[in-house]
């Protein structure tokens, strides 16, 4: 039944019930034989919304353009699976906007509300960008019959550019797919005598021929 509670609890708070849970659980023999009734008693909680909502701490992304972004709103239902959204959201745009280090975390702030009314919850997503990285020079290893010039054609980067984990992930799709690899990484190294720039290590393992 363990299962079935956490299936309750998980469909009230997508509606907007934070603090829902399964009070109680009753089983009883049903009408008919090996049969069993089973009640869950609820207990909702009161209903909250969204407050306000603040991004604080971004200094060099646009701020506006991601508030436009993020599904908490003021007024709509509280629901934690937008605030976990949102959290992936500004991690997302912070990762490929060059700040691989950052953290972002949601502080929440239940307000006082009237007996029986809705709560309100206001959310900060406080942000630690880190610091900025670009990309720097890329080493390659284990071509040894491929050319470097084809793997350098599918690189999803160029040096100078803001660093990004997406076009890491966009470089080792691109190497993949090129079928001549049994294993490829690509990585990125510490920041190169502690500047932005990020050296990239791709480094390739060349499938066998088929005999």
């Amino acid at each position: 039944l363990s299962s079935d509670r956490a299936a309750i609890v998980a469909l009230y708070r997508a509606r907007g019930y934070p603090n829902a849970k399964v009070a109680a659980v009753d089983v009883v023999p049903g009408a008919l034989p090996y049969e069993l009734d089973v009640t869950f008693r609820v207990d909702e909680g009161e209903p909250a919304w969204f407050g306000r909502v603040a991004v604080e701490g971004l200094r060099s992304l646009d701020a506006g353009q991601l508030a436009k972004r993020l599904r908490a709103r003021t007024g709509a239902a509280y629901l934690q699976e937008d605030v976990d959204a949102d959290l992936a959201t500004l991690r997302s745009a912070l990762g490929d906007g060059g700040f691989p280090d950052a953290r972002v975390e949601a502080r929440t702030r239940r307000v006082e509300a009237p007996a029986g009314a809705p709560g309100v919850v206001d959310v900060s997503y406080v942000v630690a960008e880190g610091d900025h990285a670009v990309f720097g020079k890329t080493i390659l290893r284990g071509a040894r019959a491929t050319r470097l010039s084809v793997l350098q054609r599918e690189l999803a980067y160029e040096e100078g550019q803001p660093f990004s984990m997406a076009r890491l992930v966009k470089t080792q799709q691109n190497l993949d797919r090129l079928g001549v690899f049994s294993r490829v990484d690509v990585s990125g190294l510490s920041s190169d005598d502690e500047g932005e720039a990020r050296s990239i290590l791709v480094s390739v393992e060349e499938a066998k021929p088929w005999s």
